[in-house]
């Protein structure tokens, strides 16, 4: 298995206590640990989620919560993530002469 990041999930509504950061991060991988701490004290992130995988191991599991309904096993809408995975999968594509950028592809599959 590859990285996988993955962030879900972020709002925020300055009237309301700055979150608490819950989770826990692998030895070597804490600024990542800080830079969530420090985007959920700028208001960046109120109820968020992050994940990561390095090497098939997770190595950061944090997330934060504005409100109790919210906690880590709560599941949100993500969006606009398959758009990387296509630039990849077209990338090789071109790189193994399936496609290539200069010419339409299109076929008619019916």
């Amino acid at each position: 298995m590859g990285n996988y990041v993955s962030t879900l999930q972020t709002r925020f509504c300055p009237e309301q206590k700055i979150p608490e950061v819950h989770g826990h991060v692998q030895l070597g991988f804490e600024p990542v640990k800080k830079l969530f701490e420090e985007n959920v004290k700028k208001g960046k992130e109120e109820n968020a989620q992050l994940c990561v995988y390095h090497k098939g191991k997770k190595v950061v599991d944090l997330w934060c919560n504005s409100d109790e309904q919210f906690n880590a096993d709560s599941l949100v809408s993500i969006f606009s993530s398959s758009k990387s995975i296509t630039a990849i999968v077209v990338a090789w594509l071109v790189y193994n002469n399936y496609l290539r950028y200069d010419q339409k592809n299109i076929r008619n599959l019916g």
